[in-house]
């Protein structure tokens, strides 16, 4: 079996079986609010397991659609590294679609110093089985650079025995914009004040000399 023959089986056992429970994991509310939305569409639902909402949540079909309606950027690699699976924010947010991203890896998309970081992060994930959230800096294909926080956890596939990553982005860009306005306008007000202070004690300082040399001219 080659390479992408590989990968492609080994993600369709870990979409009907353990993506659910880890994307679930990861994102938590927005993972259930987006299972309730796409859940309230008849069309996913066939007449004989109408009634059977753990039937159809094993169904690829629907996982896929769960992925997809989810808000965050949200993607899936294998233990080297490759992008198995994404969702349709994932592509928007980083400018590349999901076929050039399938079976790559950062190295391909992203500048040495984020990928490097990214692989060091998913290789912690991979080795301790604990879920990292760390901030990073993400750089699209337009060359824009985002702040994002990256929340990473680890899932292994019960048939093969082969370990997965899944991994949902926040995008918090503006955020740091104005949590950065806030601190530059503080400082500017310190510097204000200390300016006003300044002044206040110089005015202070001429007044008792003034006084001083009343005093001594005998006025």
């Amino acid at each position: 079996m080659n390479v992408d023959s590989k990968i492609k089986t080994s993600a369709k056992h870990n979409m009907k079986n353990a993506l659910k429970d880890s994307v679930n994991a990861v994102v938590k509310d927005s993972f259930n609010d987006a299972a309730k939305d796409v859940a309230s569409k008849d069309e996913y639902y066939p007449d004989h397991v109408a009634t059977d909402s753990k039937l159809v949540c094993q169904s690829s079909v629907f996982i896929s659609k769960i992925v997809d309606a989810l808000a965050d950027p949200l993607f899936v690699k294998d233990s080297n590294h490759r992008f198995i699976l994404l969702n349709n924010a994932f592509c928007a947010f980083t400018g590349h679609t999901r076929e050039e991203f399938l079976g790559k890896s950062d190295y391909d998309f992203f500048p040495k110093e984020q990928a490097e970081i990214f692989w060091k992060k998913d290789d912690d994930v991979f080795k301790n089985g604990a879920m990292n959230i760390n901030e990073e800096l993400l750089t699209g294909a337009s060359g824009d650079v985002k702040n994002i926080i990256t929340t990473k956890t680890v899932f292994t596939d019960e048939t093969t025995g082969e370990k997965m990553l899944v991994g949902i982005i926040r995008d918090t860009t503006e955020k740091k914009k104005l949590v950065d306005d806030l601190l530059r306008k503080n400082e500017e007000l310190k510097r204000f004040n200390k300016i006003a202070v300044d002044r206040e004690l110089k005015m202070i300082e001429l007044k008792k000399e003034l006084e001083e040399m009343r005093k001594g001219s005998g006025q």
